[in-house]
């Protein structure tokens, strides 16, 4: 009987030494991956600023006008970070998003605008890890945005606001250092407009 009691006291000195040392790995988990607290990165990308067509078209109530909208065009952007923990994050960066252009026509006279967009952020980061070196990213701040419209023959017109910015991104860990990010991020109402602007973007991030 002697001898069960002591087997079962070592057995449970042993568990508890097992159990402690899991703990203090697990706690030293999370230290270790926030060894990179600071980040910048670039990325590049392709950005779309919705048009109202049918409102443009409101310019002329004749019969027979035609709008023409090219949305598109391509994004670059610069940012950088910092991991409060492991979880959350705050960043900050900035990003041209190209240029759209609109033309409308009559089939006999045509008049274009051509808008240039940039904008400013800061946004909180919410990181969830995911099993072989993935992230998953959740984005929510506001954006400075900005808008030139050359609007010819009448000039230029420039807007500014400060919108809303939210999106999603899926991080992928390449090394100690390096990490890619890809990700969508959309700002509703762009530089007091009624256009929305989108930006899908692949990004490169140096950790140190």
């Amino acid at each position: 009987m002697h001898s069960i009691k002591k087997t079962a006291k070592h057995s449970l000195a042993s568990g508890a030494a097992v159990v402690t040392a899991l703990m203090l790995v697990c706690g030293a988990a999370p230290a270790s991956a926030q060894d990179k607290r600071f980040y910048v990165g670039n990325d590049l990308g392709l950005s779309t600023l919705d048009f109202n067509t049918r409102r443009l078209g409101n310019f002329n109530p004749n019969a027979g006008i035609r709008t023409s909208v090219d949305d598109r065009d391509m994004s670059y952007g610069v940012f950088a970070g910092y991991r409060a923990e492991r979880n959350f994050g705050l960043e900050v960066g900035f990003n041209r998003f190209g240029k759209t252009k609109v033309t409308i026509s009559d089939g006999i006279n045509s008049a274009s605008s051509t808008v240039k967009s940039e904008g400013a952020f800061v946004a909180g980061l919410y990181h969830l890890p995911l099993p072989a070196n993935f992230t998953l990213v959740g984005k929510l701040g506001v954006s400075n945005s900005k808008s030139s419209f050359n609007l010819f023959p009448f000039g230029t017109d420039n807007r500014s606001k400060v919108n809303p910015l939210y999106g999603v991104g899926l991080g992928y860990k390449l090394g100690e250092s390096l990490s890619l990010r890809a990700e969508y991020n959309r700002i509703p109402n762009f530089a007091d407009n009624d256009r929305d602007l989108s930006n899908a973007k692949l990004g490169l991030i140096y950790g140190f």
